[in-house]
């Protein structure tokens, strides 16, 4: 009876990847392809890929002209994709087929709205894990909310932990060259692990606006031990960097960077801290362009690392 029902979810999950291709293909004028593909890896030799195809369009071909939907701009998209998690060879592997919605909208003047919600199906687990954000610009301020639900790692998913996001951010600018930045976060693990996250941040950029200076400081508390992913009890950190944007290959390509370095305290342990970004955003072609990213940051031990490549064709 089990099976028979586990299969019947199955069936019922397919048939609604099935829809979720095809209904925009039917519906919407196709405005942009695009394919991306997420690689993270970390020094417990857990390694996660995403990689997913699909594309975005607005909605001047589905609603009218002085619809609310056209004058504000909501942008929709699909996308398929596979999720695949390994722990190292010897330990089980898991692969997930991924049906992704995009949704980006302005419901009113300063307001934006993005929701991207995901079915996520495998042999032994199949979930739902979305992405949601919405913000606000206020004369100097601007504040964020944001909500997230996505798997972990493999070592989670031999349990079939999930993990959720909560969190709300503000920025202030009193100049248009310096910004303070308070968030708070939640997150909840399903095996009742609930941590809580304090960060605040200080931007400072030059006049040339090619360079700036940032100072972080990073709180974690209530965390729990865990032998499926990386948890410790508290985190506190803080970190000053420098990044930077140059444009070149006469502005058809640029580079954004980001170096930084400081102190950390992970439960009883004192030690450095370091964190690297790169990011090279480029025009192949006319309709072709292109975004690569890295990073590398550790946790006292604990190290991880990323990497992603996007790639748009618009018309």
């Amino acid at each position: 009876m089990q099976r028979f029902c586990k299969r019947k979810k199955l069936g019922m999950m397919r048939k609604l990847l099935l829809f979720f291709i095809l209904f925009p293909l039917i519906s919407f004028g196709q405005k942009k392809f695009f394919t991306n593909t997420f690689l993270s890896l970390d020094n417990e030799n857990q390694l996660i890929m995403k990689t997913h195809q699909g594309y975005i369009t607005d909605l001047d071909s589905l609603f009218k002209k002085d619809s609310l939907f056209i004058k504000r701009k909501t942008y929709v998209g699909i996308s398929n994709g596979l999720r695949y998690y390994r722990n190292n060879l010897i330990e089980p592997t898991y692969f997930f087929n991924e049906a992704k919605i995009y949704i980006k909208s302005q419901p009113i003047d300063k307001m934006f709205v993005i929701f991207n919600p995901s079915l996520l199906i495998s042999k032994n687990l199949s979930t739902l894990s979305y992405e949601f954000s919405t913000s606000y610009i206020y004369k100097k301020f601007y504040i964020e909310l944001s909500s997230e639900r996505d798997l972990i790692g493999a070592r989670a998913l031999g349990i079939d932990l999930v993990s959720n996001y909560h969190g709300i951010s503000l920025d202030y600018s009193p100049h248009k060259r310096l910004t303070f930045v308070g968030s708070i976060q939640y997150n909840h693990i399903t095996d009742n692990n609930n941590r809580w996250f304090y960060i605040s941040r200080v931007i400072y950029t030059l006049p040339s606006e090619k360079i700036y200076f940032d100072f972080r400081k990073r709180n974690m508390m209530g965390g729990e031990w865990s032998p499926y992913y990386f948890s410790p009890e508290t985190i506190s950190q803080n970190q000053m960097g420098v990044g930077f944007n140059q444009k070149i290959l006469k502005d058809k390509a640029m580079i954004k960077g980001y170096l930084g370095g400081g102190i950390q305290k992970i439960d009883d342990e004192n030690m450095y801290l370091f964190a690297l970004d790169m990011k090279f955003i480029y025009k192949i072609k006319t309709k072709l362009d292109g975004e690569t990213s890295l990073g590398v940051r550790n946790f006292n031990k604990y190290i991880y690392s990323f990497g992603n490549v996007k790639l748009n064709y618009t018309f």
